[in-house]
């Protein structure tokens, strides 16, 4: 066990009998299953180099919550996600001797699901994705940070490969051209979703941002009932 992760522990008042393991498969941020005593925990490593401010991603995941818990209706009652811990100290944040963002939050048993295999277990996610956006579509962008600035922008990522694209080698021959077509192409699109917003089609506030399946809780039986992973909540478009 690295040094890090033992004073880490330690802030969040751990044992010596403290067993910990890797979990997921996620690659970007450290996370580990902690098995302590008859409450375990998920406690993570935010990856600095891709969270420009990691502090930002743990303060919003707070907010998440505590506006969660805020709401009394049946809709949030049937919503399963993650709560934050806080350390000995009463601290959200934990900060090793490295300069490394630390959190952790309770452990959320999921089903193991690989794959959708009906259409009820498909119903599941794409309600549980709409009950995410309508439980939290009155939290104000103003009390969360942006964990990722242009994340969700494709115009952004035009204009990077723009200002980048005559730099880039020809070694590549036909798939460097076929690549550079498809952008060519379908150039047209990249802003389509920020004219229909101008147009009052779609509206601005807090979606999940990466929900992906191995993001979302399952019950024993397949079905979606919460999310996981919220570190790129933040501003999108809602029809």
């Amino acid at each position: 066990m690295s040094n890090a992760l033992s004073e880490t522990l330690a802030a969040f008042s751990c044992s010596p009998k403290t067993t910990v393991a890797p979990l997921g498969k996620g690659n970007i941020n450290d996370t580990y299953f902690v098995q302590a005593s008859d409450n375990p925990f998920v406690l993570q490593k935010i990856s600095a180099e891709v969270f420009p401010d990691p502090a930002i991603v743990i303060n919003n995941f707070e907010v998440i919550s505590n506006h969660l818990a805020r709401n009394k209706g049946p809709e949030a009652a049937a919503f399963i996600m993650a709560a934050p811990m806080y350390t000995h100290e009463g601290s959200l944040t934990f900060t090793d001797s490295s300069v490394c963002y630390w959190r952790a939050q309770s452990y959320i048993e999921s089903g193991n699901v690989q794959k959708i295999e009906t259409i009820g277990h498909a119903r599941s996610v794409g309600r549980t994705l709409a009950r995410f956006h309508q439980l939290f579509s009155d939290l104000h962008l103003g009390d969360i940070g942006d964990p990722l600035p242009g994340f969700h922008h494709l115009s952004l990522y035009l204009k990077a490969y723009d200002s980048h694209s005559g730099n880039i080698s020809n070694d590549y021959g036909d798939s460097l051209y076929y690549c550079h077509s498809i952008v060519d192409k379908y150039r047209h699109r990249a802003k389509a979703l920020e004219r229909a917003r101008e147009r009052g089609e779609l509206r601005s506030q807090p979606i999940h941002g990466d929900p992906k399946l191995d993001n979302f809780i399952f019950d024993r039986a397949g079905f979606a009932v919460g999310l996981l992973d919220l570190d790129t909540v933040g501003a999108g478009l809602i029809y």
